[in-house]
């Protein structure tokens, strides 16, 4: 049988053991803290033969602020200045009368191989006589007075069989070297000079005082009355009145002196003189 008083007094004082397990603790936690704090390679760190490869960073560049829109600004657009254009150089002063005079003479051969057109040139105001022939041409004359050839000196040939009198084919060749030299005028070199010469051949014809038309308009009324001339009427009547053998038909008789000129030249040399008209007429519209 236990003794309980002795149970008690065992129950108030503590074993060894008891005593012993904190004190061992406390040295043991005392311990582990000097030896992490107080080594060269705290607790947790690699030693020296296991080197710390440093890992390389790739740096990620921070997105760029966004800036705020620049404002616009509206300009004025400058104005646009025309540039001025080259100065044309300006013209040679036109020809004189005289001087106009003197070129087309020293050029009327290549107008006309003929010695009748040197000769023609060579009198003075060799513009003013053409202009004067153009004038004579449109009004339907023929001026005899300024040409370098003159009327036949053959009679006019006729024929009179007792009945009527016609005229005579063979006095057509009267007018064979006149129509020859119209024919053998150089079309092109005359419209040259022409145009070439125009101021002062205007000139020319603005002194004979006519303001309702001009020379080109003239000229090319004299080359159309040439072009309508009617064929040489061969048959037709002719009676004589004083000196001047007139047509009996009055719409033969009523014709410009000129076109009634062209019929008596024959229907060979009246059409070598209208070939010409129409070349000329020609040349000047399409120049």
């Amino acid at each position: 049988m236990t003794d309980p008083n002795l149970d008690q007094q065992r129950a108030k004082k503590p074993s060894s053991l008891t005593v012993a397990l904190p004190i061992f603790g406390l040295l043991l936690l005392v311990g582990i803290l000097w030896w992490g704090f107080g080594e060269k390679f705290p607790y947790g760190s690699k030693s020296p033969a296991e080197p710390v490869t440093p890992v390389a960073t790739v740096p990620i560049p921070e997105p760029a602020p966004e800036s705020p829109p620049e404002p616009t600004i509206a300009f004025e657009a400058e104005p646009q200045v025309a540039e001025e254009p080259e100065a044309a150089p300006e013209p040679a002063p036109p020809l004189t009368l005289a001087e106009a005079n003197a070129l087309l003479a020293n050029n009327v051969e290549a107008m006309s191989p003929s010695p009748l057109a040197v000769t023609f040139a060579a009198a003075p105001n060799l513009i003013e006589r053409v202009v004067a022939i153009i004038d004579n041409l449109r009004q339907g004359f023929v001026p005899y007075k300024l040409l370098p050839i003159g009327r036949p000196q053959a009679p006019f040939a006729f024929r009179d069989d007792g009945l009527a009198v016609t005229m005579d084919p063979a006095g057509f060749s009267r007018y064979d070297g006149l129509s020859r030299h119209i024919s053998e005028l150089n079309t092109e070199s005359i419209v040259s000079a022409f145009t070439n010469f125009e101021s002062a051949v205007t000139g020319a014809w603005n002194a004979f005082g006519y303001e309702d038309s001009n020379l080109e308009g003239a000229l090319l009324t004299a080359l159309e009355a040439i072009m309508l001339a009617p064929e040489s009427p061969t048959e037709a009547r002719l009676y004589k009145v004083e000196a001047n053998w007139v047509y009996e038909d009055p719409s033969l008789e009523t014709l410009s002196p000129l076109q009634k000129q062209l019929m008596r030249m024959g229907p060979d040399n009246a059409e070598r003189v209208k070939e010409k008209a129409r070349e000329l007429r020609g040349a000047l519209l399409d120049r």
